[in-house]
């Protein structure tokens, strides 16, 4: 519908007061995407060209369209909200039995757009942005600037595997360092062995790597602290001068750039926590070498002074 009914009529606009940029406003600026459509309903309502439906005949008019995008709007937002809710729900105790029910979902919704009048208005904008932007960038590589797509889908391409790279490390580092951490603490019955071999540079060899699995938590909680306090400024950001909190396609595609390329960056830092966290020790001990050092000498030249 967005590639063949909607984006062809913006090849050229018609003046600042002119229908068609009128139209491309609100299209920008309304949080209701599909209600932005209806209001210009005569520019998109080409009837000589057909797009594939789901209806029985398989083709509708482009004048026919919005009504076929909600109908089947209506037949998925349950499953569709059911996957929602069950990704939101995750491993918690939230019960089961609440899930796809939409309580979770618009509970969901109200916390992050509080003065959303709809929370289903506002997940129907979200899914019909969503196909609106993949849309976008399909009709800009079939018909405009081919080098500037690739260079979009490339960043879109980077970041989502910045991003997946990152869960899949998040969801193994906690095993990982477990591991660690037990083999550690297993082989602590042969310290006492290695400290009368070795003396006691195995006893600060343990201590040390101990203590450097133990640094790797501070450093995840302020990485996850960092990623909370973007998100959150995105989404005031996304709310601010909405009537009823709902995203706009020019808020969202903004905010949606800039909290996708943050948790980006924030995510591919995860993989060198634990060379941060041996640094901080390397760092730290080598400090407190030095400050040693420093007051030994301190206290020499001291007493010395006080002999002379």
């Amino acid at each position: 519908y967005f590639s063949q009914c909607v984006f062809p009529n913006y090849g050229v606009l018609d003046g600042g007061g002119g229908s068609k940029t009128a139209a491309l406003y609100r299209l920008s600026n309304q949080n209701d995407i599909l209600g932005a459509l209806a209001t210009d309903a005569a520019i998109y309502a080409d009837p000589n060209i057909y797009i594939t439906s789901p209806n029985s005949t398989g083709t509708a008019r482009c004048a026919e369209a919005l009504s076929e995008i909600n109908t089947a709007w209506g037949n998925v937002k349950s499953d569709w909200l059911k996957e929602v809710e069950a990704k939101v729900a995750g491993d918690s105790s939230i019960d089961p039995a609440t899930i796809g029910t939409g309580s979770l979902g618009q509970e969901v919704i109200r916390h992050y757009f509080p003065l959303a009048s709809d929370p289903y208005k506002v997940l129907q904008n979200i899914a019909v942005g969503h196909l609106m932007r993949d849309a976008a960038l399909l009709y800009g590589a079939k018909y405009g600037d081919t080098t500037e797509t690739a260079a979009n889908l490339a960043t879109k391409s980077t970041m989502s595997g910045w991003v997946t790279t990152a869960r899949v490390f998040g969801s193994i580092v906690h095993v990982m360092r477990n591991l660690f951490e037990g083999l550690i603490y297993g082989l602590s019955c042969l310290l006492p062995i290695a400290v009368a071999v070795g003396g006691l540079a195995p006893l600060g060899t343990y201590l040390r790597i101990l203590l450097w699995l133990q640094l790797w938590v501070p450093f995840y909680v302020l990485l996850n602290l960092f990623g909370d306090m973007e998100m959150q400024r995105a989404m005031n950001q996304l709310v601010a001068g909405s009537a009823d909190g709902g995203p706009t396609v020019k808020q969202w595609l903004e905010v949606g750039e800039k909290a996708q390329l943050s948790l980006a960056y924030i995510g591919s830092l995860s993989f060198v926590v634990p060379s941060f966290a041996w640094g901080l020790l390397k760092g730290g001990e080598y400090a407190m070498s030095t400050a040693v050092n420093a007051m030994s000498s301190g206290s020499g030249a001291a007493q010395t002074a006080s002999s002379i």
